[in-house]
């Protein structure tokens, strides 16, 4: 059995949705939850109902109906089901046993005087839009030209002679004091300083050329989000009019349409439809669900990117869905399978000069050494990754200085203070020599703010970077100046949260609440601006507010807050056992077990 609903259809049997025949990929209790409102359609359900219909015997808190409610409206907008107050949940869009047999409405024939004056109309209507098509049909881009440092790369003339002549785009150039790595890596930091027109496009390249083949890694910025790709050619000089037949295919499903609009899951879709085996489209659908922690969907993207006939065995773009697999399986603690999609991701950039792709395949190795405290491989995985740079035909000090930092990390974590303070010294050396954006300062100051707290007098090394140091909070605050890109948001983000409770340590309360001065209020911060209540013996107002943060938190997927706030209003509702059933089975079913009982313990312990 077959429903149909807009330009959905929904194979009961096989649990199968498609969306203008492209499949779209449900979790098992998302498909159960469907075809619940889809079996009775007409009627209001109530959060009992259909716990009991889709999860029956199991212990889940009520709050799993509304995420999944929310993941279906991403779906299928979120009209598709609506809320009543007290009642339940109704599903909205109309259901049909097959294509044809929805409802058609109908309306009167309107006179022959309407259809006339409505004729006139769309004539005139035309004209102007011909008229101004004619002057405003072109998109406006401009071409990075980059810092000292990358003007030895042609990926800057080659987007100036890809695109010059193409009646689509009007091209100009911007001047910047940033390389291009740096653009990749902070590229609304690159359109904020180009300093061009809020409607503009900004974009850059990187030209990489092998024994194999050629390859142009291009990226485009607006105001509201980044795309990337790859574009390869087996000889350099076929690259131009690759690269002109890329951008006209982008302008033809969408992407330079709706400035205004940010690149959501409804736009992926729609432009997913226009061309159902892009890579790049595939591999940003991928990406929104494993930051949505929907990995089951995303593997699902990046599996069906694989087997594209249109891209070869040694394809960038493989290699890209490589890693995104092996980080999904290493997150799920599947080693063994996040080690093979590894490989394979080394084995197609064993002769290979992208940098890029290079230094994710390092990061993410070596994490995963660590997470199976293997650090003689973790450490030879960094080594390795060292000599990779060092021997590269193209400087890439941004990418040195990001390794540097990783290697400090580890080393911190695998107590081996040495190395953590020669890394952190080297990578503070490049930032300097290279005169690299002020934004990487935050992973630094990061670096100082926690050391500073960490003394051995023995080492040269160590004293020659803590001497300069200063206080905890004051390289806290510095990183909290500096611009927010998306390589150092989580250092941001982290900086808040450590100055918060570093206050309330200190009973500073005014200075912890100046922080949220300006800042959009999201769960995290929600959720720390009521602990600093808490510590004012405030609690009705902070039990309020973590209760919104948890809300929000599971509405925008932010499990980590989720769970924090849960934890916090399971302590704070022994008054009410059934809420606090609520939120154990919420815990219960999201946070790591281990874990959860330790904190547990901790409850019962302060309780008592």
């Amino acid at each position: 059995m077959t429903l149909y609903f807009e330009n959905f259809r929904y194979d009961v049997e096989k649990q199968l949705l498609y969306k203008n025949n492209e499949l779209i990929p449900l979790k098992r209790n998302q498909a159960a939850l469907l075809e619940f409102f889809l079996a009775d359609a007409d009627s209001i359900h109530s959060k009992e109902d259909i716990l009991n219909a889709v999860w029956g015997d199991q212990i889940v808190s009520e709050q799993v109906v509304f995420q999944n409610i929310s993941q279906l409206r991403s779906i299928f907008g979120s009209d598709a089901i609506k809320t009543f107050s007290g009642k339940g949940y109704k599903w909205q869009l109309i259901v049909a046993n097959n294509p044809t047999s929805a409802p058609i409405e109908t309306t009167p024939k309107p006179p022959i005087k309407s259809i006339l004056l409505v004729f006139i109309g769309f004539v005139l209507i035309a004209t102007i839009t011909i008229f101004t098509a004619q002057k405003d049909d072109t998109t406006d881009f401009y071409v990075l030209s980059t810092a000292q440092e990358d003007r030895h790369l042609t990926g800057e003339n080659l987007l100036e002679e890809a695109l010059s002549e193409s009646s689509l785009f009007k091209l100009s150039s911007s001047a910047s004091d940033l390389s291009v790595n740096q653009a990749f890596s902070s590229p609304k930091l690159a359109f904020k300083k180009s300093n061009i027109p809020p409607d503009a496009w900004l974009t850059w390249g990187k030209v990489y050329s092998s024994e194999r083949q050629s390859v142009f890694h291009y990226g485009l910025s607006n105001q509201l989000f980044f795309w990337q790709g790859y574009i390869e050619a087996e000889k350099p000089e076929s690259l131009p009019n690759l690269v002109s037949e890329r951008f006209n295919q982008l302008s033809a499903i969408g992407v330079f349409s709706s400035q205004e609009r940010p690149l959501d899951l409804d736009r992926l879709r729609t432009m997913l439809s226009e061309a159902p085996g892009d890579p790049d489209l595939l591999l940003m659908a991928a990406q929104y669900h494993i930051n949505t922690n929907q990995d089951d969907i995303a593997l699902s993207y990046l599996q069906k990117l694989l087997r594209l006939d249109a891209l070869n065995e040694n394809s960038y773009y493989k290699a890209a869905a490589h890693w995104q697999i092996g980080k999904i399986y290493k997150m799920r603690g599947q080693s063994l399978q996040a080690l093979n999609s590894l490989d394979a991701m080394f084995n197609i950039l064993r002769n290979a000069p992208i940098g890029h792709l290079h230094f994710q395949y390092i990061k993410t190795k070596a994490w995963l050494a660590y997470s199976e405290t293997d650090h003689e491989t973790m450490f030879d995985t960094l080594e390795n990754g060292l000599a990779f740079f060092e021997d590269s035909s193209s400087e890439q000090p941004l990418l040195m200085f990001k390794l540097h930092i990783l290697y400090s990390i580890l080393a911190q974590k695998a107590s081996d203070h040495e190395k953590k303070f020669v890394h952190l010294s080297q990578a503070q050396a490049l930032l300097l020599k290279h005169n690299l954006d002020e934004s990487n300062l935050a992973i630094i100051y990061y670096h100082f703010a926690l050391f500073s707290q960490y003394e051995e007098k023995s080492s040269p090394a160590i004293n020659k970077l803590t001497s300069k140091q200063g206080s905890y909070a004051i390289y806290l605050e510095k990183i909290l100046d500096l611009p927010r890109t998306k390589d150092n948001f989580w250092i941001h983000d982290e900086a808040m949260e450590l100055l918060v409770f570093h206050h309330i340590e200190h009973k500073t309360f005014a200075a912890a609440n100046a922080l949220f001065i300006d800042k959009k209020m999201t769960p995290k911060r929600q959720f720390l601006r009521a602990e600093i209540l808490l510590a004012q013996n405030q609690h009705s107002d902070a039990i309020t507010l973590i209760k919104e943060a948890f809300e929000q938190a599971i509405i925008d997927y932010d499990t980590r807050t989720a769970i924090e706030s849960a934890l916090r209003l399971y302590h704070h509702s022994e008054d009410d056992p059934k809420a606090r059933a609520e939120y154990l089975a919420y815990l219960e079913t999201n946070a790591n077990q281990s874990w959860l009982r330790e904190q547990l313990v901790l409850v019962s312990n302060h309780g008592n």
